[in-house]
């Protein structure tokens, strides 16, 4: 009796031991996958996010009290960072224009309210297309040499091109919405200034060669700028540094006519 008890006690010990074993087993091979799955979807995330955010619609501009009837046309250049195109364990590397840029309208309203509109009609450069509408409507004030402005805006952006690697398509659409404030002194020909936004994005992003669509809903972010504004009779020139959530660092530089 005693040893049909021990018998079977011994042969619930080796059960169990080769249930663990299994267990442990099938973590062990699966681990790998899982992490590389998990990593992949990181990094195609921040991709995402950081071309979304170089597409975005800042100010580039110091908040001058302009008078009613004023018009500016502006050429805002962005030069582009270094952007890790990585997807999982992929090095391809990705071809991206050095400069990228905009033509940029504002028109200037009674009592400081100001209307703004740039658009990109279907234009292809290098192996990318793009297509684009953004507006922007803002309120400026002045107190003596301290400007204001409150300023609110809108992107809609469309890219086809290489974007993940260089043999396929990736599609890349945003709709973006922004708020931001900034405070400037008007110091004879300069005008440094700073501020703090927050915005709203929407993107889907579609890798061609996976055939998946990445999805980014009502993402909230926030992002802090300083600039300096040179002003020369009707002309002028502006540098904007931009600290976009906690992970990109880009400039912007601008020429602007006045009339």
């Amino acid at each position: 009796m005693g040893r049909e008890v021990v018998g079977e006690l011994t042969g619930l010990r080796l059960v169990k031991s080769f249930l663990c074993f299994q267990i442990a087993l099938f973590f062990i091979l699966l681990w790998p996958f899982t992490s590389s799955a998990v990593t992949a979807i990181e990094q195609s995330r921040r991709l995402q996010l950081v071309y979304s955010h170089l597409l975005d619609f800042r100010s580039n501009a110091a908040p001058i009290y302009e008078t009613s009837g004023t018009l500016e046309v502006s050429v805002d250049l962005q030069p582009m960072p270094d952007i890790d195109a990585r997807i999982g364990a992929k090095t391809e590397p990705v071809e991206t224009l050095p400069v990228s840029g905009r033509l940029r309208l504002r028109g200037f309203l009674f009592d400081g309210w100001m209307l703004g509109i740039s658009s990109v009609p279907g234009l292809t450069i290098g192996k990318q297309k793009a297509t684009a509408l953004q507006t922007e409507m803002g309120l400026r004030k002045t107190w003596g040499s301290i400007q204001t402005g409150l300023r609110v805006s809108q992107s809609l952006w469309e890219i086809l091109g290489q974007m993940t690697t260089t043999r396929y398509k990736d599609r890349l659409e945003n709709r973006q919405q922004n708020i931001d404030f900034s405070l400037g002194l008007d110091w004879s020909f300069w005008q440094p200034y700073a501020g703090i936004g927050r915005g709203i994005l929407n993107s889907e992003f579609w890798i061609e060669e996976s055939q998946i669509t990445l999805k980014i809903e009502n993402h909230v972010y926030s992002y802090q700028f300083v600039g300096l504004g040179l002003r020369e009779n009707t002309w002028s020139f502006n540098f904007e540094q931009h600290r976009t959530e906690d992970f990109l660092l880009h400039f912007q530089l601008s020429a602007t006519q006045k009339f």
